[in-house]
């Protein structure tokens, strides 16, 4: 704990060092994974025992966004991570999840960044969203309008095309990324865990584009994999899962050797997790081309 001033209801108190992506989210990773620990985008040579915190909210927020997160652990994430992508219904409170996804993406770009660099409208915009998904995360307003929340879930891709990343089920499949969008007609937050990408729109010309993957107010269901996208999107998740192919090679030789001994050492319990799977897509689309993106 640190004394300040809480981001979500302003009031000075002392605050916790909360998650940017939902703790449930790394504990996953550290199970699944080659070694018990995590290797984030900013430093992959070093090894974590847990992921990005700050110190941002007092002890009630805390619960009031914890709530939303053990809600979509429970229902969403832990059943699709053990079955595969199915149909499920949600309730109001998963408007409310992604929305405080969104909402950490954009305060940790405002607080580190700004955005007086950044181009008309989104620089006028994003700080109304920011706002606008506050108050909303608060219940003083009902809903956050137009600043919309879509949700993405995705099943093993099947495509074996020339464009198409060698990693392309390892980044889509397990992959954690933060992210900020800018186009001409569109801005938004990026929040990828797993399977699942959470979309916040602060400026979106052509919402009809995205009209399946978008989050109700009060219910709806989930069904995944099959979503009306723009064609510029598919680009978009090619060049982020590029991206994340070259952080593999930056590792250092020795990090690597301690990776591929974690691998061996504990073979059975690898061959089970949900990384060796991923790389058998892959090595079914690409063969050995996959290997060296792992």
């Amino acid at each position: 704990m640190e004394p300040g001033r809480c981001r979500l209801c302003h009031t000075e108190t002392d605050l916790h060092a909360s998650h940017i992506i939902p703790s449930f989210v790394h504990r996953w990773i550290k199970k699944d994974g080659p070694t018990p620990f995590l290797r984030l985008n900013d430093a992959p040579n070093k090894r974590r025992q847990d992921g990005i915190k700050r110190y941002w909210l007092c002890t009630d927020c805390e619960q009031r966004l914890s709530d939303f997160e053990r809600e979509f652990a429970t229902d969403i994430f832990h059943p699709t991570i053990a079955k595969g992508v199915h149909r499920i219904t949600y309730g109001r409170w998963l408007l409310k999840f992604c929305t405080s996804l969104s909402w950490r993406a954009l305060l940790m770009t405002a607080e580190h960044y700004g955005f007086a660099t950044w181009p008309e409208p989104h620089k006028s915009r994003a700080p109304l969203a920011l706002e606008t998904w506050r108050r909303f995360l608060l219940g003083e307003i009902e809903h956050p309008g137009e600043f919309v929340q879509h949700l993405l879930v995705f099943t093993p891709w099947s495509e074996a095309g020339d464009d198409v990343p060698r990693n392309i089920n390892h980044y889509l499949q397990i992959a954690i990324e933060l992210d900020i969008a800018l186009g001409p007609d569109i801005g938004n937050t990026y929040v990828k865990f797993g399977p699942f990408i959470i979309l916040g729109f602060f400026l979106l010309r052509w919402p009809g584009e995205w009209r399946t993957s978008r989050i109700s107010l009060k219910q709806g269901s989930i069904a995944g994999g099959k979503y009306l996208l723009p064609g510029a999107f598919r680009g978009h998740l090619f060049e982020r899962a590029r991206g994340h192919a070259a952080l593999y090679k930056d590792i250092s030789p020795q990090q690597k050797s301690i990776i591929s001994e974690a691998w061996a050492k504990d073979a059975d319990r690898i061959k089970d997790s949900r990384t060796w799977q991923v790389l058998q897509l892959d090595l079914a689309l690409f063969g050995d081309e996959a290997l060296g993106v792992y």
